[in-house]
């Protein structure tokens, strides 16, 4: 395990020997802030300073988050994204303008549309705007060539959706399946009944086999499914295989039938001949482990700091590194048609973080097979520890669910919210669930992804990958629970302060009495 300690001076005064702290935050005060520090009042500054921070936190955020946009220069920020069939036709020589079925500019209006889709053979939903000169195929790229084909858009705007206001509730992985996500964009299109009806039959007419278009419902003009998405749900079907302890039985095979050879370089044949040698696929998950597991996914339940279960390094100072998960269960195995044991997990939180949902699960797989302890999961969850953290392959995510604010204050559902509730976008969300299900369960019989996960642990990871995790936690846990017990005696004098005053103390919009 990597591991280095980040800690700033004001919160760690010993620094380990050898060990690297995290770079300064992006974005310091300014330098006429600092002058005008002593003159305001330094309280102040550093209110102004802390707003600075969180407003670089939030636009950083969206490079990392789930449900955001990635980081694009202003100046690429319209161009032609290697994710457009655009790009690809410009490559060709090919006027896309034929294809497109509305020429002439018209009213438009802002539609959130309710889709789903099986991710294994596509990049991720986000159509992607990077530069390159190879065409890249998402999920947004089917979906925008039909929405040209359809008459939705004009070709002036074909080649980023970003000319559309385009937004979208879960940014799947590539390999992550959706059984209902929910985007927004605005459409050429008459804004009534009739108008949407046809609309949605025109789309489904250019949409490929791997893509459904569930329903569809008119929003405000300004309406962003990212932020008006207050929940997401995903279901993980993991192989129990992964679960119970295999790590040994798996090192030794490698050692005595592939010696000096990387799981990297082998072929389909070699993963079957590995998961019928160790009995891979008539594994069964015993009461003991699983409730290990189970155990260790509820470490992950509430708030914590989930930067060391993201994709890129995160500031521990800043916001963007905490999540709430709101709930995480596992229901008991079953076995499928090929004789596969299975479990089902189920994960609901406010957001995610790019990667965080495969790296819990397989975080808690490895506590379950013994190879990291509960405690690994608690120094993971540190601000000022950096440590590394395994991916779980994304072939048996899916995205299930996304939930919205309510429109009124009364508390009335929104728009979004009654068509995800109606009977006909319900019935058709269910049946892709149960097809998904099934391409999960054909694509562990041929893909044989876990088993590879599972070599690749094996071949690369130390048998020791907490060692050094534990203790560096353990070294600095008595100075962190110190800085605990200090702001608990200001926050103590604080509210003695203000009740011998006679003002009341605000806790906190979150805050509930026992």
């Amino acid at each position: 395990m990597e591991l280095r300690c980040c800690a700033p001076a004001s919160s760690w005064p010993i620094r380990a020997p050898g060990v690297v702290r995290r770079p300064p935050p992006p974005v310091p005060p300014s330098a006429p802030l600092a002058l005008l520090a002593p003159a305001v009042g330094l309280a102040w500054a550093r209110r102004v300073a802390q707003a600075t921070l969180r407003r670089c936190a939030e636009v950083d955020e969206m490079g990392i988050d789930d449900t955001g946009d990635d980081l694009q220069d202003s100046r690429q920020r319209f161009c032609t994204c290697v994710g457009s069939y655009a790009f690809r036709y410009e490559q060709e020589g090919l006027d896309w303008r034929v294809f497109a079925g509305r020429s002439e500019r018209c009213s438009k209006s802002t539609v959130a549309l309710i889709i789903g889709y099986l991710g294994h053979d596509y990049v991720g939903l986000q159509q992607p705007c990077f530069c390159g000169e190879k065409f890249v195929r998402a999920v947004e790229t089917e979906l925008e060539l039909a929405l040209l084909k359809a008459g939705a858009m004009i070709p002036e705007n074909f080649g980023n959706l970003s000319r559309l206001r385009w937004s979208r509730v879960g940014r799947t992985d590539a390999g992550v399946s959706a059984a209902c996500n929910v985007v927004t964009g605005r459409l050429t299109m008459k804004k009534d009944e009739d108008g949407m009806n046809m609309l949605l039959t025109q789309i489904r007419t250019f949409l490929p086999p791997d893509l459904e278009l569930h329903g569809a419902a008119f929003v405000s003009k300004r309406y962003s499914a990212r932020w008006e998405g207050t929940q997401r749900e995903y279901r993980f079907l993991v192989p129990t295989f992964c679960v119970v302890p295999n790590l040994e039985a798996t090192r030794l095979w490698l050692s005595n039938n592939r010696p000096g050879q990387a799981p990297t370089e082998f072929s389909k044949e070699d993963l079957k001949l590995l998961e019928k040698e160790l009995c891979l696929k008539e594994t069964r998950l015993g009461s003991e482990h699983l409730g290990r597991f189970r155990q260790a996914l509820a470490r992950f339940e509430g708030t914590h700091f989930f930067g060391n279960f993201a994709n890129k390094k995160l500031d521990p100072r800043g916001p963007q590194g905490f999540r709430h998960i709101v709930r995480i269960s596992c229901g008991d195995p079953w076995v499928d048609e090929n004789g596969r044991e299975w479990v089902t997990l189920d994960i609901c939180a406010n957001s995610f973080l790019t990667h965080q949902i495969r790296k819990m699960v397989a975080t808690a797989a490895l506590v379950a097979q013994g190879a990291l302890s509960m405690e690994f999961i608690e120094a993971a969850m540190q601000r000022y520890l950096e440590v590394k953290t395994q991916r779980f392959p994304p072939n048996g995510l899916v995205f299930t669910r996304p939930r919205f604010k309510s429109s009124t204050l009364s508390g009335q559902p929104s728009t979004v919210e009654e068509a995800l509730e109606s009977e006909d976008v319900a019935a058709r969300v269910q049946a892709l669930q149960e097809r998904l299900e099934k391409a999960i369960i054909q694509e562990a019989e041929h893909g044989l992804t876990a088993v590879y996960w599972l070599a690749c642990i094996a071949h690369f990871e130390p048998r020791d990958m907490e060692g050094k995790v534990l203790a560096e936690y353990r070294r600095l846990l008595p100075m962190k629970q110190q800085e605990v017990r200090a702001r608990q005696a200001a926050a103590t004098q604080v509210a003695c302060i203000l009740a011998s005053e006679g003002k009341e103390l605000w806790l906190g919009r979150h805050y509930r009495p026992r």
